[in-house]
């Protein structure tokens, strides 16, 4: 629709006259005056306003300047009039208007230049329109594409960002506008001008992958394509680009990376053979045990048959576990031997596609030749075994967890008084006491954890008497290893108890009725010393009176021997023990001028009563026969253990003596005693896990260490 403004009426006469006689593409509303124009204007819309330049009142330039600047409205203005020249034409063009013509020629010619003219401005306007629609739609994409559009100069300035490049950067764009790489990009500017001269030099940068580094630190990756920008003269005047975010992706990919290293450490890493293969038994993959079995690295093995190598064979074995998983889809677990006499444990899982068909299958394969050999010697040897149990003289019973007999053999059946059928099936509970029931119980406990332990107990025969033995007890274990009860072997001590039930007794009476007769005696012999007795009698009672003495002091050596065996361990102050073995000896050694010297020693060690009875045979020792004038005892630490050092300046232990001094019944000249009191130490000490020995001393006499472990330190919570 066109808007024709003119104050002549003929001229709107001649113009309506001309259109409908030769022009009939557009609608046309006449009017006289700006002013009615105007009125127009906000009634209807229109797409070309044609106006004469004298005009009643409001003039055409006057009517111009209200339409384009007051108003803002954006239409083809076509000046059109008979007056004014070219002052006034220029005027025109310069307020906005797109046309000036004027009126002059025939009216068919100056009519049909403004029909042209107001036809080129409409498809102008249209054009303009649509290039401007066009440009807001690629405005409206551009700020709602996720990836980060932007335009360039040839100067490397940045002219145009869209929406996720600007919150990217957290700033407006009127404020990045113009600034380059180096400005928004320092850490990586250097590389993107690079990328930037190659596109400005015409060449697209296109799939270049690119690390950057935001304002707020964070890293990203972005996928980046540039494209040259042309003007009509074929000059590149700048570029597009878009950078893609592909972060998330490069992170994927270096997990998927990381995850195909793991998966190739576990897959190397294990000794099981794991292949890939298709249905028709091709190696697709194998993992390092593969190439390790069969010829190394170098030489392939995808390709050829999984059975070639597995089992020695040209075709499949009988009931292939990879056809059977073909066929169900389902895994199976299996053993085979192969025509090579291997044995294999074979795992085989289906692989399946999107459309969960099976495409292929994981198989991990295990030789398990030497296993089924060992096992079979296993049950070769149980038999073996279980057939020596049953002719051994020693007895045996098998029983479970819950002390349920399994197992026994004839020897202990009989020492029982029972049948061997009459014990299976029996809790130990029914043939021995409730104590010993007890003491069993705890035991298997022991037995659970794969300890060994060997222990002395009572069983109840058939006619109710008490049987001793002493039981051997390990676990029992099953072909997988697994225990599952206890194999017990029992020796029948019943005869040894009575042995030492009557040394106990003897040994009561020699401590006992014995000594006191011996006291006894010793005790008249020192009256006699009070009579006069001729000589020849004198020293007949000398005699007697050191043999009493000696006496005695046996029994009590023979005494200490039996109550080593009996000691219980625990921690002792070994500094209170030594100064009352010193205060004892003092006058001793007074009367003979020998000086101890002693560095008083304030420590705890594992010992016992007997530790007294140690040191004194030690110190005793010394006075009696190593001739000296000094004995030196010190005391030093030593990690876990103390050690304790008497030594002497006498005439030392020659060395083949010292290699005998702690044995049995060892003695050497008329002073000696029963030769037990050196062996003695060294029982005692053995007793408390400690050492002892002998060695030279600096003093020039001989020295004795003896090392002693130090209590645990208990922690305190």
């Amino acid at each position: 629709m066109v808007l024709f403004v003119d104050g002549d009426l003929g001229v709107r006469e001649e113009f309506r006259e001309f259109l409908e006689d030769e022009r009939d593409e557009f609608e046309v509303k006449f009017v006289s005056s700006a002013e009615e124009g105007l009125e127009l204007l906000d009634e209807f819309c229109f797409d070309c306003i044609v106006s004469d330049y004298r005009l009643v009142g409001m003039d055409g330039l006057d009517f111009l300047d209200v339409v384009k600047s007051e108003n803002g409205i954006n239409i083809p203005f076509i000046v059109f009039t008979g007056d004014g020249g070219e002052e006034v034409a220029m005027e025109a063009l310069n307020n906005g208007a797109d046309r000036y013509i004027q009126k002059k020629g025939g009216l068919v010619s100056q009519y049909s230049a403004l029909a042209d003219a107001v036809i080129e401005e409409y498809e102008d306007k249209m054009l303009e329109k649509e290039a401007e629609r066009e440009r807001e739609r690629m405005e409206s994409l551009m700020d709602l594409s996720p990836d980060l559009v932007y335009f360039k100069d040839d100067e490397h300035k940045l002219v145009r960002a869209n929406r996720a490049y600007t919150q990217l950067m957290r700033s407006r764009e009127e404020d990045i506008l113009g600034k380059t790489a180096r400005e928004l990009w320092p850490n990586e500017a250097e590389d993107i001008i690079e990328d930037e001269k190659i596109v400005l030099g015409g060449e697209p940068v296109v799939g270049r992958e690119r690390r950057v580094t935001l304002p707020n630190g964070e890293e990203r990756w972005y996928l980046i394509y540039k494209i040259p920008m042309y003007d009509d003269q074929g000059n590149v005047i700048g570029f597009f680009s878009v950078d893609r975010d592909i972060t998330k992706r490069k992170r994927f990919e270096k997990e998927l990376r990381r995850s195909e290293r793991e998966k190739s450490l576990i897959l190397d890493s294990t000794k099981e053979l794991i292949s890939y293969q298709r249905r028709d038994h091709e190696l697709k993959w194998v993992n390092k045990a593969w190439y390790e079995k069969f010829g190394g690295e170098n030489e392939s093995i995808e390709g050829e048959r999984c059975y070639e190598y597995l089992y020695g064979s040209n075709e499949p074995c009988e009931g292939c576990p990879v056809d059977k998983v073909f066929e169900t889809g389902e895994s199976i677990k299996t053993e085979i031997t192969g025509q090579a006499g291997r044995t294999w444990l074979a795992s085989v899982n289906p692989v399946r596609n999107d459309d969960e068909e099976v495409k292929g299958v994981i198989q991990a394969s295990l030789e398990i030749t030497d296993r089924i050999e060992r096992e079979g010697e296993l049950k070769r040897s149980k038999k073996r075994f279980e057939n020596l149990i049953k002719e051994s003289p020693v007895g045996v019973v098998i029983p479970d967890f819950e002390e349920d007999i399994t197992f026994v053999n004839e020897s202990f059946a009989q020492m029982l008084g029972y049948e061997k059928t009459e014990l299976i099936g029996k809790n130990l509970s029914e043939i021995t006491t409730e104590e010993e029931f007890k003491k069993m119980k705890n035991k298997t406990k022991e037995r659970k954890k794969g300890e060994k332990e060997s222990y002395e107990s009572k069983f109840i025969k058939k006619d109710g008497t008490i049987l001793n033995v002493i039981i051997g007890a390990t676990p029992h274990y099953n072909l997988k290893g697994e225990i599952i009860g206890t194999v017990v072997f029992i020796q029948n001590i019943t005869e040894r108890k009575k042995a030492e039930e009557k040394e106990n007794f003897l040994h009561s009476i020699l401590r006992h009725e014995v000594k006191n007769k011996i006291q006894l005696i010793k005790g008249y012999l020192d009256l006699c010393k009070d009579h006069d007795k001729p000589q020849e009698v004198e020293k007949y009672f000398t005699k007697a009176d050191k043999a009493t003495k000696e006496s005695i002091n046996l029994i009590k050596k023979v005494n200490t021997m039996r109550e080593i065996e009996k000691e219980e361990i625990k921690e002792v102050n070994v500094g209170i023990i030594l100064d009352k073995i010193i205060n004892e000896n003092r006058p001793r050694a007074q009367d003979k001028n020998i000086t101890i010297e002693y560095e008083k020693i304030n420590c705890r060690v594992l010992g016992g009563s007997l530790l007294r009875e140690m040191f004194s045979n030690i110190l005793k020792n010394s006075l009696i026969h190593s001739k000296c004038q000094k004995i030196k005892i010190t005391g030093k630490k030593r990690e876990n253990r103390y050690l304790i050092t008497i030594e002497d300046d006498g005439i030392g232990i020659p060395k083949k003596q010292k290699e005998k001094i702690f044995k049995k019944g060892y003695k050497k000249g008329e002073k000696s005693g029963h030769g037990l009191g050196m062996y003695l130490a060294k029982k005692i000490i053995k007793n408390y896990n400690g050492k002892i020995e002998v060695k030279d001393s600096k003093l020039g006499g001989a020295k004795f260490n003896i090392i002693l472990k130090k209590p645990k330190k208990t922690k305190i919570n």
